[in-house]
């Protein structure tokens, strides 16, 4: 394969002779940024990935809480570009949408000038458009998460990134270390870019030769970043995988799950599916061994099997790997990073069927655009799907007004106090910027190397699959408050806490640490007293009901505070029958 290259300035120029194919460009650009834009938000998982970052900066290393090592997060390059941005002054929030706005404008460009290279390279028709950039700019779930703060944006432009660089590089050394370094820094955001990168090596490996040496070229340019990142996760943490691998049972298969979540993913965007069928046609016709001419210019699908093959490896081996895993508790995120490559798929059959009749290429054109601005929801609402959420539209500005109103609240409150936490849900963003001291995440054990490690007893919602014991919280966590109310009246008794307004749960009586907040303006029930009421009522009690209350206490306040006379009352009941 030649190589073939295009210069901004060269991409200009092919859109001045094609006003068309320019108009569509710069409306692409345009409206993928107005629409990214529009759909500002931030992911409630995105605050976990700040505090790591915060953390980094303020010198406690790259942990959730000080002193525990355990790599909660999965993005590392990601994580460590926030903190790039807060030892510059800048706030995490605004920062990560600010990138993320970058990639994804970024990632539409590359397509543009992509789609510049090979009209040039294979003569197309007056009809050709960009399409795969206008399709990246209708694409709802792109432009929304060119926001929400995670790395969704960052990872999908570097994958693109790395297979413009390979389809291009034939034999040049530069090239295949610089696309060995792309996907090397795509492993190094998500780990799961590990897979695509080894797609890419193995289609350096079959389509450019000489095959040994270019493997390696290509090998030595992901390893010289993926390798000293993985020797210094295992001497930092402790671990090969990311804690989340533990945490949410990557190394199980769940194709079950995964395919409701392909299946709802493709149901909104049908307009993705020609590109199968389309592939078949490129890949088909490109097997002729002399390139066919009509019009005296080659046809397309002799020339651009490379690409084809390249996208389609990527899309479809991606695919099956979110299948495999369960696919995600967020519509349509874990798909979006080959997004562009089914997209260039559509691109590449449009350029390889014939030019006329001209109402076929017309009419696809139409219909796919069509399809994806007005690809319907396939959620009623807020209402989850297969425990699959369409994760934006949980986040009203209302809703986030709420959480960061109680964050204030809480940091005040909580200002150079040791106070521990325990978080659920959509407590991340209240725990990030609350500046709790230490916090505990009790759905997945994200955050928890113990929690994370437990097994998994039934499946359930994607992520959320390892509830954390309330005795381990209290009696291993050791562990404050909470803000999320479950049924626990049988290990704890329901002991609220309130500041100001925002209401809490005690999960443990600390009476020094209780005096202060109270000195801050906490108000909470004494605990000592309802003991005492319940002392004076033992004797109207069962045994069952003496000795279930005795355990609440225990766990609650007798491990943390020496009270023997209290103590004794109980004992003695239970004794004596």
């Amino acid at each position: 394969m030649e190589p073939h290259s295009v210069s901004p300035r060269s991409a200009f120029r092919t859109f001045v002779r094609h006003p068309v194919a320019g108009l569509v460009a710069a409306g692409a650009v345009t409206c993928g940024l107005w629409r990214a834009i529009d759909a500002t938000w931030l992911c409630d998982d995105a605050f976990i990935s700040f505090r790591y970052a915060r953390n980094l900066v303020q010198g406690l290393g790259l942990v959730f809480n000080q002193g525990e090592w355990v790599e909660g997060y999965t993005n590392f390059l990601w994580t460590l570009w926030i903190a790039a941005g807060l030892a510059v002054g800048c706030s995490a929030e605004l920062w990560a949408q600010l990138w993320g706005v970058v990639c994804y404008v970024g990632a539409i460009l590359l397509l543009i000038t992509n789609h510049a290279r090979l009209r040039d390279r294979v003569g197309a028709g007056r009809f050709a458009i960009p399409l795969a950039a206008a399709g990246a700019a209708l694409h709802g779930d792109w432009c929304v998460y060119a926001t929400g703060g995670l790395e969704t944006s960052c990872f999908t432009f570097l994958l693109l990134t790395g297979y413009l660089i390979i389809v291009r590089a034939g034999a040049r050394p530069r090239l295949l270390l610089a696309g060995g370094a792309i996907f090397g820094l795509a492993a190094l955001t998500r780990p799961d870019g590990l897979l695509p990168a080894v797609v890419a090596g193995g289609f350096v490996l079959w389509r450019s030769k000489p095959r040994v040496r270019n493997a390696l070229l290509y090998a030595g340019g992901f390893f010289v970043l993926w390798l000293p990142f993985v020797v210094w996760r295992v001497g930092y943490y402790g671990d090969f995988f990311p804690n989340s691998y533990y945490a949410k049972s990557a190394h199980l298969t769940w194709y079950g799950q995964g395919w409701r979540y392909v299946s709802l993913y493709f149901y909104k965007y049908w307009a993705l599916l020609p590109a199968l069928p389309l592939t078949v046609l490129v890949l088909a016709r490109s097997r002729r061994s002399t390139p066919a001419v009509s019009n005296g210019r080659p046809e397309p699908q002799a020339t651009v099997m490379p690409e084809a093959a390249l996208a389609a490896a990527i899309a479809i081996t991606y695919t099956l790997f979110v299948m495999r895993v369960g696919g995600d508790f967020m519509f349509a995120r874990l798909l979006i990073p080959v997004a562009p490559f089914w997209l260039i798929l559509l691109e590449l059959g449009l350029m390889a069927l014939p030019d006329r009749p001209a109402a076929w290429r017309v009419g696809l054109i139409v219909l796919v655009c069509s399809g994806l601005l007005l690809a319907p929801s396939p959620f009623d609402g807020r209402q989850p799907r297969y425990g699959i959420a369409d994760e934006p539209a949980v986040y009203t500005p209302e809703f986030v007004r709420q959480i960061d109103n109680k964050a204030d609240v809480l940091r005040r409150y909580f200002d150079g106090l040791p106070i521990r936490v325990a978080f659920y849900g959509t407590d991340a963003r209240l725990v990030y910027r609350s500046r709790v001291a230490y916090a505990v995440e009790c759905e997945t054990g994200l955050t928890d190397r113990t929690l994370a490690r437990r097994p998994l007893e039934s499946r359930g919602r994607v992520g959320h699959e390892k509830p954390a014991p309330v005795p381990y919280l209290v009696e291993q966590c050791k562990v404050h408050f909470t803000f999320q109310f479950h049924e626990w009246n049988e290990v704890l008794p329901p002991i609220g806490i309130t500041f100001d307004d925002v209401r809490g749960r005690m999960m443990r009586w600390d009476p020094d640490l209780l005096a202060e907040l109270k000195r801050r303006g906490a108000r909470f029930v004494d605990y000592p007293t309802l003991l005492d009421e319940t002392i004076a009522q033992l004797d109207e009690l069962t045994d069952d009901q003496v000795r279930a209350e005795f355990t609440r206490a225990v766990r609650f306040y007798f491990d943390w505070v020496a009270d023997p006379g209290r103590e004794a009352a109980f004992r003695t009941r239970l004794e004596r029958r």
